[in-house]
């Protein structure tokens, strides 16, 4: 019954069904994670739900994209920027920069998602990143949202530009994966297919490391339950005897 404990550990369990892709949870955890906070008064966890969940609505408009329901995607897009919007809002309010910050380059994408590519680029240039202020993800995320929404207004050298300057400044394997992708994307659609099959190459090379980290680490996961089950299990004996 206590709301204030619930929050966080909803966020919590919200990001880690982030991770594992299953996006309905995800939407429905935020939604309740933001209506408790509204409730306790907790506007800074308020606007966090809106716009964890306000990704996870992206994620399910660019599912129903590449399912070819375009109509659906719309609808499903525009319902992400009211949420980033209103997460926006609330950062701004409180002087959140960082909140503020990742709202803002969301609710960009989203309307570029929505064909509102020249509104999102001037929400995106109403920001001015500090880098003494943003952390290096705040940057590279504002980047990442710039070159997709070049991308699509056809400014195709534009794009290559901050992808590549996405790629240089990214501070994890995961954005640097996410950066050299667009990048071949931007290469490809420039003409530049060298450049492009470069750029694919280190995203494979990339992808290829991540994806061995991570089986690492489920491998460790799986040892450490086994070693508690095998610790349970000696622990009863004990007792049993």
């Amino acid at each position: 019954g206590d709301l204030e404990a619930v929050i966080p550990v909803l966020a919590t369990v919200a990001n880690v069904y982030l991770v594992m892709q299953q996006f309905d949870l995800v939407v429905q955890l935020c939604e309740r994670g933001a209506e408790m906070a509204r409730l306790v008064g907790d506007e800074l966890a308020q606007g966090v739900m809106l716009d964890t969940g306000a990704c996870a609505v992206t994620a399910l408009a660019w599912a129903a994209r590449a399912d070819g329901d375009e109509e659906a995607a719309l609808a499903i897009a525009l319902d992400a920027a009211e949420r980033s919007r209103a997460a926006m809002v609330i950062g701004r309010r409180l002087g959140h920069r960082r909140n503020e910050a990742a709202a803002v380059a969301n609710l960009a994408e989203e309307l570029a998602f929505a064909g509102r590519a020249d509104e999102a680029l001037r929400l995106l240039d109403s920001w001015q990143l500090d880098p003494e202020r943003d952390s290096t993800y705040t940057i590279t995320h504002h980047l990442d949202t710039r070159g997709q929404i070049h991308l699509a207004l056809g400014r195709y050298d534009d794009a290559v530009t901050v992808f590549a300057r996405a790629l240089e400044l990214a501070e994890s394997k995961s954005a640097a994966l996410t950066a050299a992708e667009h990048l071949a994307e931007a290469y490809e659609k420039s003409g530049d297919l060298g450049a492009a099959l470069a750029a694919h190459k280190r995203f494979h090379q990339l992808y290829c490391q991540v994806a061995s980290e991570t089986a690492q680490r489920n491998a460790r996961v799986a040892a450490v339950r086994m070693e508690t089950e095998l610790a349970k299990a000696t622990a009863e004996q004990e007792r049993l005897r």
